[in-house]
């Protein structure tokens, strides 16, 4: 059924995208463990990153070549192995190394998700079934986020990572029994992967279009790689004055806000001019951000509605996603997703690690909440960069009527 193979997906998704942002809620254990700062601690976080984006081209191709189920199983193994790693881990090499394993198998889970909308759902709903899958993920984490910042005041972050090894151990057992592929045609495989690894990313590679899209969808997923992955949480509590609880409450509601912006602006980019939705929410997302880094003043109620919309609006790097499908043929379709993606992660990759060394530096010339400021203002700025480069998308008149 292809509905099931989608939520198999979109299960892989959630475990991913918590992943992901868990450095946010335990940056500090990391550093009180490891005994390095937030620079240091970053680069823990961050080394998901790394091998996450140097899958995402691979990823496309893999899928194609020698289908679904294969895919996922072998990456469902690589990522638990990656979580059992950095529960076990106790030297900061370690730590990097595990989270390092641990992307390298979740590379596959957004592009598997992305692939199998396309695969298995109508061209004219595919950005809303994208959408749809960002919010089930999204919506388990922000549930995550909520309960964990408890458990780890009082169980340690150890016991909390080997829980979601359990989970993990689940998934592939799920996977493993009852997941098949979708009934498409897999690409020719005479070629060696590499070879084809290449030749696709050299094809995808002069797309402008996906260039354009990947920059924006950097931005605009910035929401979620700068900002909920790791400072986020700091940032609340030092410049808002918030406890460590109730921070983490607020970027629950940004995740809930992605999930809930990405099927409903996925929709309203089916309804009208396509892409314009994406520019348009990164438009209010630079607002808002750049209100909510400055301000600094903003009271509670306020500060959870400016973090909300903000999340909605940042959920519009959906889109990027159409901009691909649309300037793609089908069998270079997968490489070009992933190299769309690959893009919009050097917000994890560089930009984590950026904003947490402008924030060592600024803090041993500024107060705190300066520092926090200059850090943060990474995010609006990334932001407005995409949306200059989105003024040159160009669609092919077929996709470009309303």
């Amino acid at each position: 059924m292809p509905i099931f193979i989608w939520l198999v997906s979109c299960l892989f998704l959630f475990f991913q995208f918590f992943m992901q942002v868990s450095g946010n809620l335990l940056l500090s254990s990391w550093m009180q463990d490891f005994q390095v700062n937030a620079g240091g601690a970053s680069l823990i976080s961050a080394a998901f990153f790394y091998s996450y984006v140097a899958m995402q081209i691979p990823a496309g191709i893999l899928y194609d070549r020698i289908g679904v189920k294969k895919v996922l199983r072998i990456a469902s193994m690589v990522f638990l192995l990656g979580i059992v790693l950095l529960a076990l881990s106790h030297s900061l090499i370690l730590a990097i190394l595990a989270r390092f394993i641990m992307g390298a198998g979740a590379g596959v889970a957004f592009i598997g998700m992305v692939y199998i909308s396309s695969m298995c759902f109508p061209k004219a709903h595919f950005a809303m079934m994208v959408g749809l899958g960002e919010m089930i993920s999204m919506l388990g984490v922000a549930a995550l986020e909520g309960v964990v910042p408890h458990w780890v005041v009082n169980y340690g972050w150890r016991k909390i990572i080997f829980a979601l090894a359990i989970l993990a151990l689940l998934q592939c057992l799920l996977i493993f029994r009852y997941l098949k592929d979708p009934h498409v045609k897999k690409a020719d495989v005479k070629k060696s992967l590499w070879r084809v690894v290449f030749e696709g990313f050299v094809l995808v590679s002069k797309i402008k279009n996906i260039w354009y899209a990947g920059f924006i969808c950097c931005g605009t997923f910035g929401v979620v790689s700068i900002f909920a992955a790791l400072l986020g949480n700091n940032f609340i509590q030092v410049v808002y004055q918030q406890s460590y609880v109730h921070a983490s409450f607020l970027i629950s509601l940004l995740l809930i806000g992605v999930a809930c912006g990405g099927p409903m602006i996925g929709a309203l980019n089916e309804k009208h001019v396509p892409y314009k939705p994406l520019m348009l929410g990164a438009l209010v997302l630079v607002l808002i951000s750049t209100l909510l880094v400055l301000s600094g003043k903003l009271n509670i109620a306020t500060l959870a509605v400016a973090i909300f919309l903000m999340g909605f609006f940042g959920s519009s790097y959906v889109v990027s996603f159409f901009v691909v499908q649309e300037s793609t043929a089908p069998e270079i379709r997968g490489a070009g997703v992933g190299l769309c993606n690959a893009i919009a992660l050097l917000g994890g990759m560089i930009f984590q690690p950026m904003t947490a060394f402008i924030l060592e530096i600024s803090a041993q010339y500024f107060n705190q909440v300066l520092a926090f400021k200059l850090a943060m203002m990474v995010l609006p700025m990334v932001i407005a960069v995409g949306i200059i480069l989105a003024l040159l998308i160009r669609l092919p008149k077929a996709a470009a009527v309303s």
